[in-house]
């Protein structure tokens, strides 16, 4: 096979790579503001670093009301789970 050459990783050519600068790559996803977008990268992803929100939810300031609610349905559910417990051992 290929592998058993000896110097054949001297021999292979790697392709060109075109690097591009960060500060036009980040000014080509700009979108006006009256457009909200998802965060470019992994927009659709939560992030525990965020609170388990989207970028996009923390970008437009939409974590407060996800977290706010996402606690008083935590509470709801432990309520509802006390109570299917009190009845069981009722």
């Amino acid at each position: 096979g290929l592998g058993s050459k000896r110097g054949l990783a001297h021999s292979v050519t790697r392709p060109q790579v075109t690097v591009i600068p960060t500060a036009s790559f980040v000014s080509s996803l700009v979108v006006p503001s009256a457009y909200p977008q998802p965060t470019p990268f992994c927009g659709a992803r939560y992030h525990e670093r965020l609170g388990n929100v989207t970028p996009a939810d923390a970008d437009f300031g939409r974590a407060a009301d996800i977290l706010r609610q996402r606690a008083t349905i935590k509470r709801q559910t432990i309520e509802h789970r006390r109570l299917q417990h009190r009845k069981i051992a009722a």
